[in-house]
């Protein structure tokens, strides 16, 4: 409607029917009426009405004879009193501009629905004192019509306003008893409304501030809702401690603050970021950009102390890295074992031991099991403290450390199930399959134990020893598919088996499939390292391969070949496809060509070229 009434009032303007500042002044004054939630009159009557532009010429602008009021409808506007006229007529104009926040209300329509005007007053004549009360009531009236307008109240901090800036005005007057009253009323429904967040409020609020749960508190008076803290006696009420209790916290905070100071000055940043963390959850909202550079800089310096604890901390576990591999390279658990005790153990600083030790694991515990030496159970407080990671990269030393004990432990496990399967064997006799030795069963042999192989030879453990294998078969033989089993096999594998890359991959991916715990961080490493000596194999047999075609050894050419196809989808099987689809074709077909030779000629055949 505004630009619809904008180009009304220019095509008037260039009719000469009025001018641009009544214009101005009529879409103003309707567009404060807007905001103030009331409806205003259309802008063509209000013009008329105001005496600015007469009927002829608003409907030679456009305007339709039915927008406008009938030539009956239609009154004179009560003149302004002359200069000199009473003092009472400027006291109206005072009510009038206190009373509606500085607005110029008319006698209708000003509010909502019209109400009765004020006596049409001559140019000369001064109001009476009858005249100026009604004129003044008709204003309350509109007012108090005015707050019925919104039923959640949401004019009442306005409404309230104007009740009391027109009761200053008017103090003194017979009726101001009645604006008091009208406003108490007024307050005492939206007190109605708002009974059940003032229950909520006094139910909750006794408990917090008997036990000085300011933070709390805080937050339960800000859930009262904003709308009523301006409207009602309870939300002045609440107003007032809102204050009350955020100059409490500002005040905590203040002593908060200087605390963690002192605690920078000491040399303490990690007790003084705790300290600031903590603060947060009391701090106001008016501190809180203060409380975010006070963290900014207790950060900066706990990263430079604790960026020098870690590295402290990380140097000497490399320290101890070579003993400890070097144990676990001759199947020793316990001596790796005591190697990271050692370090567990070491006299840190406390802003070191945050990187030596993993939260919420028992280490009073671990310690206990070494004496007596407990390796079960060191790998179940140490496996659940150890985080699951694909990348050796996102462990911290601590977290390295206790993995390292675990697999320590592991070790232990698996040359202790490795000799229990030993000795049971060699003291039953049982039939056994090993990888490395074939089938066949232990036995006493003049003092020795020896394998006896199924076809009747005797293997001497000095020229026929257990190989890596053969220790993994004995160590899983009762339960060959246990996930905490077959970690354990690939750490043996990873630790004390050289060049055993694949193998070592092999049961830990097994391990990490069955659900085992700490073993996907070796898994990347392996692979490629697996995938390396795979490549270098095939290559080695493929060589080979060629060379017995060449020397006329083709049968031994055929099952290197035979073998390289095992791995159809490797790159390199791929990339030496034909030729080896070639040295088959070739093979075959002399194959074929001997036979028919030998029946023939009765005797041995060498194919020499055609």
């Amino acid at each position: 409607m505004a630009n619809a009434d904008w180009d009304l009032g220019q095509k008037l303007i260039e009719q000469g029917a009025c001018s641009m500042d009544q214009v101005r002044e009529i879409l103003s004054f309707q567009d404060r009426m807007r905001k103030m939630g009331a409806a205003p009159k259309p802008f063509a009557r209000v013009l008329l009405e105001k005496g600015f532009v007469r009927r002829d010429q608003l409907l030679q602008a456009g305007v339709r004879e039915g927008d406008l009021p009938s030539a009956r409808e239609e009154k004179p506007l009560p003149k302004p009193p002359a200069a000199g006229g009473s003092r009472r007529l400027l006291a109206v104009g005072a009510v009038l501009l206190v009373g509606i926040g500085g607005l110029i209300l008319y006698a209708r329509g000003a509010f909502g629905p019209a109400a009765p005007a004020g006596p049409a007053l001559g140019p000369t004549r001064p109001l009476t004192e009858e005249e100026l009360d009604a004129f003044a009531k008709s204003h309350l009236d509109k007012i108090a019509e005015f707050a019925g307008t919104s039923a959640d109240f949401g004019n009442a901090p306005d409404v309230v306003a104007r009740y009391e800036a027109f009761m200053k005005a008017q103090a003194g007057k017979k009726w101001e008893i009645e604006a008091n009253r009208r406003l108490r009323d007024y307050r005492g429904r939206a007190e109605s409304y708002a009974k059940a967040e003032i229950e909520e409020l006094r139910a909750g609020e006794a408990a917090l501030r008997e036990s000085g749960r300011w933070v709390e508190l805080l937050a339960l008076y800000r859930k009262f809702p904003a709308r009523f803290l301006d409207t009602t006696d309870t939300g002045r009420e609440v107003k007032q401690k809102l204050l009350e209790v955020t100059q409490r916290l500002i005040e905590r905070y203040a002593k908060d603050k200087a605390e963690v100071e002192r605690l920078l000055q000491d040399g303490k940043p990690a007790d003084a970021l705790a300290r600031v963390k903590a603060m947060e959850l009391s701090t106001p909202p008016e501190r809180k950009e203060d409380l975010f550079k006070l963290r900014a800089l207790v950060e900066r310096e706990s990263r430079g102390v604790a960026e020098k604890a870690r590295q402290e901390v990380a140097d000497a576990y490399f320290k101890i890295d070579g003993p400890f591999r070097e144990a676990m390279s001759r199947r020793d658990g316990f001596r790796a074992s005591l190697v990271l005790r050692e370090f567990l153990t070491a006299p840190w600083k406390p802003e070191q031991r945050a990187f030596v030790r993993v939260r919420d694991v028992e280490y009073d515990a671990l310690l206990k099991a070494f004496e007596p030496w407990d390796p079960d159970r060191i790998a179940s407080i140490s496996a659940d403290g150890v985080p699951e990671s694909d990348s050796p990269e996102l462990l911290g030393t601590g977290e390295g450390a206790l993995l390292a004990l675990r697999n320590a432990a592991y070790m232990a496990i698996f040359m202790r199930s490795y000799k229990v399967a030993y000795d049971a064997a060699v003291a039953s006799k049982e039939p056994l399959a090993l990888p490395g030795l074939g089938e066949g069963h232990f036995e006493k042999k003049d003092g020795k134990t020896v394998f006896v192989v199924r076809t009747g030879e005797v293997l001497e453990p000095d020229t026929s020893p257990l190989g890596e294998d053969d220790f993994a078969y004995l160590a899983l033989k009762s339960h060959p598919e246990d996930p905490t089993g077959l970690a354990r096999a690939g750490l043996f594998y990873f630790y004390a088996c050289p060049n055993r890359a694949e193998k070592a991959f092999e049961y830990l991916a097994r391990a990490r499939i069955g659900g085992a715990r700490g073993v996907a961080v070796y898994l990347g490493g392996l692979g490629a390292a697996a995938e390396s000596e795979l490549k270098r194999r095939l290559e080695t047999k493929f060589g080979a391969a060629q060379d017995m075609f060449k020397s006329g050894r083709r049968p031994l050419a055929r099952r290197l070949l035979g073998d390289i196809l095992e791995y159809p989808d490797h790159p390199f099987t791929k990339s030496v496809r034909p030729d080896i689809e070639k040295m088959l074709y070739d093979i075959v077909e002399g194959t074929e060509r001997e036979k028919k030779l030998f029946t023939e000629y009765k005797g041995k055949v060498e194919v020499v070229d055609d």
